[in-house]
């Protein structure tokens, strides 16, 4: 009884750990990082990585070994001076407030889903 229960929490750890392992590959996540970045955003997802560049691209990590330009980054809207600027992606927009917390496009704006950093 005790050997199938080692053997089950075992396979179970492998299983998790193949997942994982899958889930980075898939999603591109890496140490590269692309030249002159101005900030890097890394969501609580822990799988996607944001990078702004200098002229406002906001590229993420393919699978193909390359950064492809996903969105865009936008001042906010006159009067949010909670915000430094807005990432607006294909189907969602992220406001990056004046602490770097990323915060998803929920009216108004109520969920932290990642920390953008400056580049060093």
């Amino acid at each position: 009884m005790q050997l199938s229960k080692i053997f089950c929490v075992t396979a179970f750890m492998l299983c998790a750990f193949s997942f994982n392992a899958k889930a980075q590959e898939n999603y591109g996540i890496t140490e590269k990082s692309p030249e002159n970045y101005l900030y890097q955003c890394r969501m609580h997802d822990e799988l996607t990585i944001y990078y702004v560049m200098p002229n406002d691209d906001v590229l993420i990590y393919d699978i193909g070994n390359e950064f492809k330009k996903v969105g865009i980054k936008v001042l906010s809207p006159y009067g949010w001076t909670n915000f430094q600027f807005m990432l607006k992606l294909a189907d969602i927009t992220y406001a990056v407030d004046n602490d770097g917390f990323i915060w998803q496009q929920k009216y108004p704006f109520r969920e932290i889903v990642g920390q953008m950093t400056k580049a060093n």
